[in-house]
């Protein structure tokens, strides 16, 4: 019991906590700059400027940049 009651306070005060990272305009910001590096085949560019904030396994990022840059 103590152990629920300790992980229930703990998710409450994280979710109470937690802020966005970006604001609409900084996140309409971020992807358009990643777009703009995109449109200039600048793939791998493209790709970093997004990467800090996407939250999938680095080793698949890389696969998408190698998949694209393949591709393209």
């Amino acid at each position: 019991m103590k152990k629920i009651v300790i992980s229930t306070l703990f998710i409450t005060s994280m979710l109470l906590s937690a802020e966005s990272l970006f604001k609409d305009n900084d996140t309409k910001n971020l992807a358009n700059k990643s777009a703009i590096e995109f449109g200039q085949g600048k793939y791998k560019s493209s790709v970093d400027i997004l990467r800090e904030n996407w939250p999938i396994p680095s080793a698949e990022i890389d696969n998408l940049i190698y998949q694209t840059q393949s591709q393209m």
